[in-house]
């Protein structure tokens, strides 16, 4: 649900929204934060990538596990915990009630192994307005990235099935007060 607190509160100088894997938490950080310091970042990347939730990423090519390796490799500790601390998503502010506020088009996407997240997705969907949940087949948590093909083809037929000249008519009424 992290990713519904900007558009929340920025709808109206939105066009439509493509909420890719969202939650309210993806897990208890506790004092994860302060692992990245005291641990290293070595051993915080073992045991992200050992998470249940990356467990399709068995099926990525070695090519792109060892790119996501070494970009997660190159974070700062002490930058990767501030962020965190400051923005990660137990920091946020939940939302989910007011889903409902937002009358822009919106994608859910989520991949079809990922449970958690199919099911949030669902949840999240049902309480907008005008939204499309998008189910990835054959990914997990990171469709993007498990099936790219597929991911791209379902944010362009998003993006080619909305009117846009109706959502800028919108947001100029909106910006007009009328």
């Amino acid at each position: 649900m992290a990713d519904a607190v900007p558009a929340a509160d920025t709808s109206d100088r939105a066009d439509t929204l493509v909420f890719a894997i969202s939650s309210r938490a993806l897990f208890d950080l506790g004092e994860s934060h302060d692992l990245f310091e005291r641990d290293g970042i070595e051993a915080f990347v073992r045991d992200w990538e050992a998470l249940a939730l990356f467990a399709t990423h068995a099926r990525l090519g070695a090519p792109v596990r060892e790119a996501l390796r070494r970009r997660r490799l190159a974070c700062s500790p002490a930058g990767l915990a501030a962020s965190l601390r400051a923005v990660g998503t137990g920091t946020q502010p939940w939302l989910g009630d007011r889903l409902g506020e937002l009358t822009i088009p919106v994608c859910v996407v989520v991949g079809a192994l990922d449970e958690k997240f199919r099911a949030t997705g669902t949840w999240m969907a049902a309480r907008l307005a005008d939204s499309r949940l998008e189910i990835v087949p054959e990914s997990g948590h990171t469709p993007h990235l498990e099936r790219p093909e597929s991911y791209r083809a379902i944010v362009e037929r998003f993006f080619g099935a909305v009117d846009f000249a109706k959502e800028e008519a919108r947001v100029d009424s909106m910006a007009n007060g009328s």
